[in-house]
């Protein structure tokens, strides 16, 4: 392990209640220690998909890149300077411009829900074999209407204090939907699951969410790392997050953290218990209260 710096005292003096000079290192953070024994040096991160007729396509990738980059300015307080620049410098979202928008124009109809994820994950397999294994990763991002409105929406300037300041498991915060490369059947058909049945007692099969939003400012401090080192299932991943709704032009620009017709903020819980938005693997404080109360 490695000594971290500590204020020495001169010959003969103690240094029983002095102030230290330097305080000691925490540890590096997970997702740095992932990418120093796997990718050092070397692009990482995700691909995003967006579409073309997007005017403020460049604007969303900025501020999308901003909330995602919020795990490097913790880390940089915390001491971890001279790694996390070189990290930060490598790490992207890799977006890419969708098909099927192409494919309207030519008189086809617009995709639904389950056609459009199956039409990104088709495009998303044939560009993977170009990728660098940094970015090579389970799943994809997606920019749906209702992500770019959230992100052009949060006030200017509040990125330098989400993630710092603010806590997890909050509305409101910048997301983008998640897509796994292999949707529900397919996986329930790979690990012998018959969907009609529950798995366990808690029904752990219903627990695969193939769809799911995820906070920006945690997808370099947990989805990344999880994801390359496969510490859990993926259906144990999205145990705590609702599937989300995968439609061109979803949501009607409604932020997540929308007030409800008394004025009062909707629950991030909802009635099925289960989270808005995806922060990490753990079971929130808000769901654990109410589960144990």
């Amino acid at each position: 392990m490695a000594d971290y710096p500590t204020t020495v005292a001169p010959p003969g003096q103690s240094t029983a209640g002095q102030v230290q000079a330097h305080a000691p290192l925490s540890p590096p953070p997970e997702w740095l220690l992932t990418w120093k024994k796997w990718y050092q040096g070397q692009p990482w991160g995700f691909v995003g998909f967006y579409d073309a007729d997007e005017s403020s396509a460049q604007d969303f990738k900025a501020q999308a890149l901003k909330y995602a980059s919020i795990p490097f300015n913790k880390a940089m307080e915390q001491g971890h300077s001279a790694d996390i620049a070189v990290a930060r410098s490598k790490f992207e979202i890799r977006w890419v411009e969708t098909k099927h928008i192409s494919n309207e124009s030519k008189g086809q109809d617009k995709p639904d829900q389950a056609n459009l994820a199956d039409r990104l994950r088709a495009q998303y397999q044939e560009i993977s074999q170009d990728l660098p294994p940094g970015l090579c990763m389970p799943l994809f991002f997606y920019a749906t209407r209702e992500a770019i409105t959230c992100l052009q929406t949060t006030p200017v300037g509040e990125e330098a204090t989400f993630g710092i300041k603010n806590k997890y498991w909050r509305s409101g915060a910048p997301f983008l939907v998640a897509i796994h490369e292999i949707d529900a059947i397919a996986l329930d058909e790979a690990e012998g699951i018959d969907p009609e049945e529950e798995v366990g007692s808690a029904g752990e099969n219903g627990w695969y969410k193939p769809v799911f939003k995820v906070a920006l400012e945690t997808i370099v401090e947990e989805l990344w790392w999880i994801m390359v080192e496969q510490i859990t299932d993926f259906w144990k991943v999205t145990r705590f997050v609702r599937r989300a709704e995968l439609t061109p032009g979803d949501g009607g620009g409604k932020r997540p953290d929308a007030q409800n017709e008394n004025g009062q903020e909707d629950s991030i819980i909802g009635e099925d218990g289960l989270m808005e938005l995806w922060w990490t693997v753990h079971m929130p404080p808000q769901l654990r209260k109410r589960r144990f109360a």
